[in-house]
C-alpha cells in the first residue's frame, strides 16, 4: 500500500464515522474530506508535522461541515415546507423548527468544541470588554494584554476560533 492509499483510507474511515454519527450522506462526508486533503497538501509545513498527523487533525472539521450541512438540509426542509403551505388550501401549517441558533446556544456550543483558552478569548471578543474610544474590533495586541500571555498563544487561540466560527458560527447569521 503506498502513502497515498493510507491516506485515501484515512479520509473514509473519517468520512464513514461521521457520517454514521451525525446521518449524514456518506459521500458528502468523503467528498468535503478529500477537499479538506486538498487544502491540506497547500497547506502543509514539515517543519511543524508529519503529513499524516497534520491531515488526520485537519479532518476533524468534517464534524463541523456535518453539522453545517444539518442545519442546511433542515432550512431546505423548512423552506419547502413554507412554499408548500403557501399554495395549498389547508389550513393547519406546519410547525417550523427554530433552525438559527440562538447566542446561548452559540456559546455552548462553543463550550463544547473549543479548548478552555479559546473559549475564554472568544467570551471576552463577544462581550467587547477589549472596547475602547475609537476601536472598532478587537486585536491579537489587546488580547495579549489583557490576558498577559504571548502573542503565539493568542494567535494559536485566535485560529481555532475561526475555524469553529467558520463551521457553527456561520449558522449564527444564516
Amino acid at each position: 500500500m503506498n502513502v497515498f492509499e493510507k491516506y485515501v483510507n484515512m479520509i473514509r474511515k473519517k468520512a464513514h464515522g461521521v457520517s454514521q454519527k451525525y446521518k449524514v450522506p456518506y459521500d458528502e462526508m468523503e467528498s468535503q474530506g478529500f477537499l479538506i486533503y486538498c487544502e491540506c497538501l497547500k497547506r502543509y509545513d514539515v517543519s511543524k508535522a508529519n503529513f499524516g498527523t497534520f491531515l488526520y487533525i485537519q479532518l476533524d472539521r468534517l464534524a463541523d461541515f456535518a453539522k453545517t450541512y444539518k442545519r442546511q438540509q433542515g432550512v431546505l426542509i423548512q423552506d419547502y415546507y413554507a412554499s408548500a403551505n403557501e399554495t395549498s388550501d389547508y389550513e393547519s401549517k406546519i410547525p417550523a423548527q427554530e433552525i438559527n441558533p440562538t447566542f446561548q446556544e452559540l456559546l455552548e456550543e462553543a463550550k463544547s468544541n473549543l479548548s478552555h483558552g479559546a473559549y475564554n478569548l472568544l467570551l471576552w471578543i463577544v462581550s467587547r470588554e477589549w472596547e475602547r474610544k475609537n476601536k472598532r474590533t478587537p486585536t491579537v495586541s489587546m488580547a495579549v494584554k489583557y490576558f498577559n500571555v504571548s502573542k503565539e498563544i493568542i494567535e494559536s487561540l485566535w485560529k481555532e476560533i475561526g475555524v469553529f466560527w467558520n463551521g457553527a458560527g456561520i449558522a449564527f447569521y444564516a
